[in-house]
């Protein structure tokens, strides 16, 4: 996955977003009933799933385009947003990525823990600064295990590990 923001001297920009899955993943993916008739790919170059997140991203975004990524086997999405003012935009890396995991779970499924904080902006007098969500303070590493997850001491099944790693090899975040 990766984000690209491109801005310019007054403010406005671009952010790109493409996720881009290896040929065994992208066919397993495109196996997985998604809802609406289209595979979890489909989803990341919906044009309704973008502009629904461009109104999350804050005012004055919008979509610029919307396509879907199909080379050499490895499929995925790329989306561009334009924006009139970063100062505006709430970013959360990976949102349609996020959005499409959602929609590969059981209908009526409630996230288990909060959405992420996004990432804002200022820019002024030529300098943009990064404001990311408040983070933990250092030596808190000791967090409760959210449901579904295995205990820290347990092991992974080498099988289940080996299969992950062939289907995620080709894929860069």
């Amino acid at each position: 996955h990766t984000a690209t923001i491109r801005l310019n001297k007054d403010g406005s920009g671009t952010v790109t977003e493409e996720t881009l899955f290896g040929a065994e993943a992208s066919a397993m993916m495109a196996q997985m009933p998604a809802g609406e008739g289209d595979d979890p790919i489909s989803k990341m170059s919906d044009p309704k799933k973008a502009a629904e997140t461009a109104a999350k991203m804050g005012e004055g975004v919008t979509v610029e385009k919307a396509e879907k990524i199909d080379k050499d086997g490895r499929k995925g999405g790329r989306v561009t947003y334009k924006f009139k003012d970063i100062n505006q935009v709430k970013f959360n890396f990976g949102g349609a990525m996020t959005d499409a995991g959602k929609d590969m779970g059981p209908p009526g499924d409630a996230p288990a823990k909060p959405e992420e904080k996004p990432i804002t902006f200022k820019y002024e007098g030529g300098v943009l600064t990064l404001v990311n969500p408040d983070q933990k303070p250092a030596g808190d590493d000791k967090k409760p295990a959210d449901k579904g997850d295995a205990p820290d001491d347990a092991e992974p099944d080498p099988q289940e590990m080996a299969m992950m790693q062939q289907m995620f090899k080709d894929m860069r975040m």
